[in-house]
């Protein structure tokens, strides 16, 4: 390919010859006057050209580029058209403002320059190279333009007619008080061959596939993604005359709004919203969800118009297939989309971070789900006006469903289809008997039992939003649900002020209160098990859905009891009431059996050292209980601060005695995770305790001679000569009490049985106990 670039050409001696903007170019944008940022580049743009047609600078407009035509007999502008317009209204503006004083030849090349397939555009500049008078308008020249008699108002329906006379405006601002000789001045610059303001030129060779030239630099820039995939649909795909004009007008307009809106250019929401309905229509009708994430979910534009790479046409075949369903669906989302928007967003949980305007930007699987189902309601409503009360209904509970859903790539093909099921008219029937599969199950029931409770109450339903959209809940509110089948609107009200009464200044955002998180506790029973996990934590608005489980469910039982006192008439505060369970609970406590006991000694130690357990948990930074179940033991443990540092982590049992009796020297040993150290007697035995017991042994770099090693009693590892357990879990019983055993006689014993082992461990790997005292 021999595709020579021209250097530093100016307009005039482009317009030589024919120079065409065809039909597959988006409308001339650089007059839009939405956009600040078009408008600042606009007036930029309008010096630099008036800078260079004075000979004050050089402005290079940048490389414009296209093909021969031989049809059009000229140069059709395949980039560069945006440049090209501007360049030539400057031009026309002054042959117009200087009439007969022009140069010849500026007048006769501005007929050089049209539209092909643009019947608007190329009347009005038809109209605009009739008028003359230009240096009698004071005023705005577009005004001026529209009230001619033979200027009509259906060009207005032409984003590009609207735009030139903008620009227009713009140029007549800034030259309007300017004398008649700077004005031709500029003309004669314009002409001659020293003009500064110049374009390179590249005509590219007739085999050449112009389309492989999209991606060229212009100006600095690449075309955008939208504008290569407009030619290219438009080039490949056969659509109506209708599809074409609402491209680039009230489509266009719409996705211009939108993209005022989230401060991005338009052609960024615009491809984002074409790819968007690519994708699902890819994954719907093909299943195919590897292709189409692959090449349109990666290319995602991220508010740079030309961050990607251009996505393969293929990529796109559902899209083609289904133009006309396409087309309908653009139509509706142009015409009710701001309806549809007001809606989801009186519908929104507070703090909620999947907003639906995202869905033209960088969108999350959650929000792509909510735009299919909103698209399937369009539909499923034959393309109907939105009745704002009828999608109100119907968005609450598909809403609740998909927003408490983890949606991702690899489940969003059953969501889809899940999604196409549900009805437009009756979803409450429907949810009722629906098969509770691919969106997530406990929403699915809660939805059920709100339906059940609620049908046809819109009070309660009310009543059920509010609570909905409370940063605490965010769409689960089964922690306030009852247990009777109906209620009232006023009942649940009442019942949401008792559980405000409980919760607030106790654990929400702004403080977690120890004695409530400890009161929390009591509420463990034996069948929690080894569901018990990380049960409580800084970010205490997350606690209080029961699908995740622990707190919430502790939250939930304590709540049901704080209730039950409250209708007993034994008090009215719920300050009273923690009092009241904790005294309680250390009743019941007392009353268990030892094999019970074992099980919440943890929960007792909170209670038993509450000041040293309140001071490390207010100090802590994540506030965080983690609770382990053991066999017939549980233990607990508070997060300090990082997992595993030193100081990390209060261990609420009898496990600091232990350690501290078995190797004396040792401090703090219940703010460690782990640790070793060196026995203070016999300085070549290394004592080491973790969470499942304590065991001592040799070092390999030790000088120590280890000559045998008894078979299963003492061990060797890579680390170690020589090593053994001396108890583990269940012996050295970090967790619990002895049953009719002190803990000061336990531990009296536990040193005896200590030194006794270590004096066994020496015998057994062969070394004199006299070698390794410290004398």
């Amino acid at each position: 390919m021999s595709n020579n670039i021209e250097k530093n050409k100016t307009l005039y001696q482009l317009l030589q010859g024919n120079i065409a903007v065809p039909d597959y170019q988006r409308d001339y944008a650089q007059g839009r006057i939405n956009d600040k940022k078009i408008e600042d580049t606009r007036l930029k743009f309008i010096d630099d050209i008036i800078a260079a047609a004075c000979g004050k600078s050089i402005t290079h407009m940048g490389l414009v580029y296209g093909s021969a035509n031989s049809t059009l007999k000229g140069f059709v502008a395949v980039d560069g058209q945006q440049r090209l317009t501007t360049a030539y209204l400057f031009h026309l503006y002054l042959a117009k403002r200087l009439g007969r004083d022009v140069s010849e030849e500026l007048s006769r090349c501005l007929s050089h320059f049209g539209w092909h397939g643009r019947m608007y555009a190329s009347e009005f500049t038809e109209l605009l190279l009739s008028f003359d008078n230009w240096s009698e308008v004071e005023d705005s020249l577009g005004t001026y333009l529209r009230e001619s008699a033979n200027y009509f108002t259906v060009w207005e329906k032409d984003p590009t007619v609207n735009n030139m006379l903008v620009m227009l405006d713009a140029i007549h601002g800034k030259l309007k008080n300017v004398s008649s000789d700077f004005l031709l001045k500029m003309a004669n610059n314009l002409v001659s061959d020293k003009c500064g303001l110049v374009f390179d030129y590249m005509l590219l060779d007739k085999d050449t596939d112009e389309f492989l030239y999209q991606k060229m630099n212009s100006r600095g820039r690449d075309l955008t993604t939208y504008e290569l995939f407009k030619q290219k649909f438009q080039s490949e795909v056969t659509l109506s005359e209708a599809f074409k004009t609402k491209i680039d007008n009230s489509w266009l307009c719409f996705f211009d709004n939108k993209a005022f809106v989230l401060k991005l250019e338009t052609d960024v929401c615009y491809q984002n919203y074409i790819n968007e309905t690519a994708l699902f229509l890819g994954i719907r009708n093909t299943n195919d969800n590897f292709s189409y994430v692959s090449a349109i979910e990666d290319s995602k534009l991220k508010g740079n118009r030309t961050d990607v790479g251009f996505i393969p046409f293929e990529a796109y075949s559902e899209l083609v297939k289904n133009k006309d369903l396409v087309e309908r669906i653009f139509d509706w989302i142009t015409i009710n989309f701001d309806c549809v928007e007001s809606v989801v967003a009186s519908l929104e949980y507070k703090g909620e971070t999947n907003q639906l305007l995202s869905i033209f930007n960088i969108p999350t699987w959650s929000v792509r789900a909510f735009n299919y189902a909103i698209v399937q309601y369009a539909q499923k409503t034959d393309f109907s006006p939105v009745d704002k009360d009828h999608f109100w209904l119907w968005w609450r509970l598909v809403h609740n469903l998909i927003a408490n859903t983890n949606i991702d790539s690899n489940n969003i093909f059953n969501i889809i289809k899940k999604i196409d099921e549900v009805p437009a008219e009756g979803i409450e029937d429907y949810l009722m008997e629906a098969k509770e599969e691919y969106f997530s199950s406990f929403q699915f029931k809660e939805e059920k039992l709100k339906i059940s409770l609620s049908r046809g109450n819109r009070e309660l339903i009310s009543v059920f939003t509010n609570l909905e959209k409370d940063v605490r809940f965010k769409g689960q509110i089964s922690m306030l649900l009852p247990d009777e089948e109906t209620i009232t609107a006023d009942e649940m009200v009442r019942i949401a002020k008792n559980f405000e009464c409980l919760v607030a200044g106790r654990y929400d955002a702004s403080i977690i209160d120890f004695s409530f998180v400890r009161t929390c506790l009591t509420f463990y029973v034996e069948e929690d098990g080894e569901g018990l996990n990380k049960v409580f934590m800084g970010n205490a608005p997350s606690h209080f859905r029961l699908e995740d489980g622990f707190p919430a469910v502790f939250i939930k039982r304590m709540f049901r009891d704080y209730l039950h006192w409250l209708a007993s008439g034994k008090g009215c505060d719920a300050g009273e009431y923690l009092v009241y369970r904790d005294r309680e609970w250390m009743k019941q406590y007392d009353q268990l059996s030892y094999d019970r006991k074992k099980m919440l000694y943890w929960v007792k130690f909170l209670y038993a050292n509450g000041d040293m357990c309140k001071e490390y948990f207010d100090r802590s930074r994540d506030k965080t209980f983690l609770v382990k179940v053991n066999g017939d033991m549980v233990c607990c443990w508070l997060y300090h601060k990082s997992y595993r540092n030193e100081e990390d982590i209060l261990i609420g049992t009898r496990r600091k005695e232990v350690i501290e009796t078995c190797i004396p020297g040792v401090e703090n040993a219940s703010l460690r995770h782990e640790g070793g150290f060196q026995h203070p007697i016999y300085k070549y035995l290394f004592v080491y305790f973790d969470l499942n017991g304590i065991w001592f042994g040799i070092r390999q770099n030790s000088d120590c001679e280890v000559k045998m090693l008894p078979e299963n009693t003492v061990c060797s590892s890579a680390n170690y000569k020589a090593w053994r357990w001396f108890k583990g879990l269940g012996e050295l019983n970090y967790y619990y009490e002895h049953e009719g055993e002190a803990l000061a006689d336990y531990l009296v014993r536990l040193k005896e049985e200590f030194d006794i082992d270590v004096k066994r461990f020496f015998q057994q790997i062969g070394v004199n106990l006299d070698n390794f005292n410290g004398r």
